[in-house]
């Protein structure tokens, strides 16, 4: 998902945690931040030009809604 106000741009990718998933890692290249984050069963990364700091609360800061199947 991209998003942007008009100045910043970053995009929030969520996919299901795995052997390769890292707990945390930060990486920053000029003014291009990525951060991921392991929350639960999914990564969250984080890719944009935004501070390291922002990034990290970003990614922190999402949250997911688990419905349950009837059986």
């Amino acid at each position: 998902q991209l998003y942007s106000d008009g100045l910043f741009n970053f995009s929030v990718y969520v996919a299901n945690k795995d052997e390769h998933s890292l707990k945390g890692q930060l990486v920053r290249q000029g003014r291009r931040t990525l951060h991921s984050f392991v929350n639960g069963d999914y990564e969250i990364s984080v890719v944009g030009d935004i501070p390291p700091a922002t990034a990290q609360r970003i990614a922190q800061s999402v949250t997911f809604n688990v419905t349950k199947s009837k059986q």
